[in-house]
């Protein structure tokens, strides 16, 4: 998918003037939030997401808009454990593990400077552990232990 007609390239600078100017429109949502694209600094993340939030003029469509965030930061972490399970090396996706986890916490810290409803998206992905998935979580409802160390193996 070409992000912008004349580049494709994310942009930083590109994306958060877009926001800026037109406001958020829902249609450039993959465009302007890439899934589990980490190539921006956290800083200048929360400078996109507070942009879009600041362009939604009601509090059931930033709280949708958070939703969306933090649902995908979830999927891309629930894949990085499952490529590092498969991985011959335990700690090959620790790095992306981490800024991914970031900024699940980032999602919450902005949820409360905005008044949203607090979903702490973070604490759930953690309590997800032993052979358990996200999935399992969403499906069955079923209480998932502590300290997440997946093994898919």
């Amino acid at each position: 998918m070409r992000r912008y007609q004349d580049d494709d390239q994310f942009s930083f600078e590109r994306a958060l003037r877009e926001l800026e100017h037109q406001g958020l429109r829902w249609e450039r949502f993959q465009a302007l939030f890439p899934f589990g694209f980490l190539g921006i600094r956290e800083g200048e993340y929360v400078q996109l997401v507070e942009a879009a939030l600041r362009s939604i003029s009601d509090t059931a469509g930033q709280s949708h808009f958070m939703d969306l965030l933090d649902m995908q930061w979830c999927a891309h972490l629930e894949q990085l454990w499952a490529m590092s399970s498969y991985a011959d090396e335990e700690d090959a996706y620790v790095g992306e593990m981490h800024f991914a986890d970031a900024r699940l916490q980032i999602g919450s810290n902005i949820r409360r400077d905005f008044n949203l409803p607090e979903k702490d998206l973070r604490k759930l992905m953690m309590s997800v552990g032993g052979d358990d998935t996200l999935a399992d979580l969403l499906t069955l409802g079923i209480s998932i232990s502590p300290n997440r160390r997946t093994k898919f193996r």
